[in-house]
């Protein structure tokens, strides 16, 4: 159950397509339905929680969801999703947060016409200008590791981050390098290089990559460090 706002782009997507983003869920959720021993599921950038309660719904295996979510105005949807699923609630934790490679307050900018999906952090301000309506405001950015201390776990990640991947990835060293995990990252196609070689020094392979109809330059792509 989701608790929609028509006037935001994403919300709309979800209610007036007849499934949302379907080809990068049912990949995800296939791969981790094919090892039936994920336990736990991170959602990096989850704006009102579509990946998380999707995950927790129909991966049965998955005990303990852990949700980032920087922009308040998302995370105050996300936080009533959540609560609208007793049986996800249960077993969610959520981050009113952002991940990168520091512990930092930062500005994240935002069109208002987007009223919250998408954003950017301060470098990639260009894109946000006046002309078009943007917004800025300081969220908090947390340093991945201090919080998520697994090891010899599976884990099931999804990084939507806008740019921000590489500072997220450097953030998580110890937690990508002491599990197992399996991995989707949206990356623009400028900053595909640079994530390979993070994920080649952490001894990830990547295999499957879903390109986004709507973004010429931008695609999911899947990584995994088990056989």
């Amino acid at each position: 159950m989701f608790l929609l706002n028509l006037k935001n782009q994403h919300d709309r997507a979800i209610l007036l397509s007849p499934e949302y983003e379907p080809e990068q869920i049912n990949f995800f959720m296939n791969q981790i339905k094919s090892k039936n021993d994920f336990s736990i599921f991170i959602d990096i950038g989850a704006c009102i929680g579509f990946y998380s309660l999707s995950i927790a719904k129909l991966c049965s295996d998955i005990s303990k969801i852990i949700i980032f979510e920087p922009n308040l105005d998302n995370f105050s949807c996300l936080k009533k999703n959540v609560e609208l699923n007793k049986d996800i609630y249960e077993k969610a934790q959520l981050y009113n947060t952002g991940l990168s490679n520091k512990n930092d307050k930062i500005k994240l900018f935002t069109l208002k016409s987007n009223d919250g999906a998408g954003g950017s952090i301060p470098e990639y301000e260009g894109q946000y200008d006046n002309k078009k309506g943007a917004v800025s405001f300081n969220v908090d950015i947390k340093v991945g590791d201090e919080i998520l201390k697994y090891k010899d776990e599976k884990i099931a990640l999804k990084i939507d981050v806008e740019r921000h991947e590489i500072n997220v990835l450097k953030g998580i060293k110890d937690l990508l390098t002491n599990n197992k995990c399996l991995i989707q990252i949206e990356i623009f196609d400028e900053y595909l290089n640079d994530v390979n070689k993070i994920m080649e020094d952490y001894k990830f392979v990547q295999f499957f990559k879903v390109h986004h109809k709507y973004e010429v330059n931008l695609s999911d792509y899947y990584f995994k460090n088990y056989w």
